[in-house]
């Protein structure tokens, strides 16, 4: 028995059969990679969740297209129902959550979801199977509370969850209104690009003159790894190809406008 804070690689688990208990990021990254060296992989869970993929639309990281301050307020703007309706959809459309029995209690916005994009393919494969909650252990197996049990397992890893803060980051560190006034283009990148660490380093005691570079070409550094041989008509991914980076388009030269007229 172990904590997935202890585990560092497979190394050992060659041909056994393994019960991970929790299916945070922590239990579905061992579970992943366990899965390609143990005999079996069980993966115990209270309620489910919700997975998300790192590789997004277009191919581009999910944080980068969906982690902005627009989108945050966008979800506070809205009801909720309504948002984790959306949501809901779009990773139904990526994952069947009912299919695959991981489709957990609670709303998409409601708790912390897993991001793993390749916990399908384990699962669809029968590297991975899904349990529901462990009730009891036996002296070589487990019983869970749906009233099936699992025979022989030589390792159980506990993915319970850790406690995490960050108590030295200034909540007020970011003042992004003032910038419209002060320096639009990187108030623009602020408010409607990704929220990338960069921005927290614009003021406050950690203030780093490379912060505003940094973000205003944050996706030329995104871009650049792919480009690899050359294309006959490049596809374009930028503004319009990106609703939310076009919707905030829109609202800056509204509210621009405004200021002028």
């Amino acid at each position: 028995v172990l904590h997935s804070h202890d585990y560092r690689k497979p190394t050992g688990f060659e041909n056994k059969r393994v019960l991970v208990i929790g299916i945070g990021n922590s239990g579905g990254d061992v579970a992943t990679e366990l899965s390609r060296c143990a005999s079996q992989v069980y993966l115990s869970t209270r309620q489910g969740t919700w997975i998300l993929h790192r590789v997004s639309d277009s191919g581009l990281p999910l944080d980068m297209l969906m982690s902005r301050r627009v989108t945050l307020w966008m979800k506070e703007a809205f009801h909720s129902s309504l948002v984790n309706g959306v949501i809901r959809w779009k990773l139904n459309s990526r994952l069947d959550h009912d299919l695959y029995c991981i489709r957990p209690s609670y709303e998409p916005l409601q708790q912390h979801p897993m991001v793993n994009d390749d916990m399908p393919n384990r699962i669809i494969c029968g590297a991975i199977l899904l349990k529901a909650d462990v009730k009891t252990f036996t002296e070589t197996g487990v019983e869970f509370v749906d009233g099936t049990s699992v025979q022989d397992i030589d390792v159980v890893v506990l993915a319970t969850g850790y406690s995490f803060g960050f108590p030295f980051i200034d909540k007020e560190v970011m003042i992004c209104w003032k910038l419209f006034v002060t320096d639009p283009v990187l108030a623009f990148h602020v408010v409607f690009g990704p929220s990338t660490p960069y921005q927290f380093r614009l003021f406050g005691p950690g203030k780093w003159q490379g912060a505003r570079k940094a973000i205003v070409g944050q996706w030329d550094r995104i871009y650049a790894p792919l480009k690899t041989r050359p294309m006959s008509k490049a596809n374009f991914i930028g503004i319009l190809g990106n609703p939310v980076a076009l919707l905030g388009l829109v609202i800056l030269v509204t509210v621009l406008l405004l200021v002028v007229f």
